[in-house]
C-alpha cells in the first residue's frame, strides 16, 4: 500500500485489527512522511555505526516533523 495518503486510508483499513506494522523504505520520501503520520510508534533501526546514526537523522526530522501535527506520535531511539 505505498501511498503517499496512508495515513488518510489506514485507519479504515486497520480498523478490525488490534496492530498494524508499516515498513517502509530507508529513505525520506512522502510516503515515508504519511507512514510516521499514520503511526502510533516509530522505530528506526539503525546499525552503530556513525554513517547510520547520520542517515537516520534525516528520519528523525521528519518524525519531530510530524509531532507538530499529531504529538502522540513517539520517537524511540537507542543506540547501542
Amino acid at each position: 500500500m505505498a501511498r503517499e495518503t496512508l495515513h488518510r486510508d489506514l485507519p479504515e483499513i486497520a480498523k478490525d485489527y488490534d496492530h498494524c506494522a508499516i515498513d517502509t523504505a530507508h529513505r525520506v520520501s512522502a510516503l515515508a512522511r504519511s507512514a510516521i503520520l499514520a503511526s502510533d510508534l516509530t522505530l528506526i533501526p539503525v546499525q552503530p555505526s556513525s554513517y547510520d546514526v547520520w542517515a537516520a537523522a534525516e528520519t528523525v526530522a521528519l518524525i519531530k516533523e510530524a509531532q507538530q501535527f499529531k504529538p502522540e506520535v513517539i520517537k524511540w531511539i537507542s543506540e547501542y
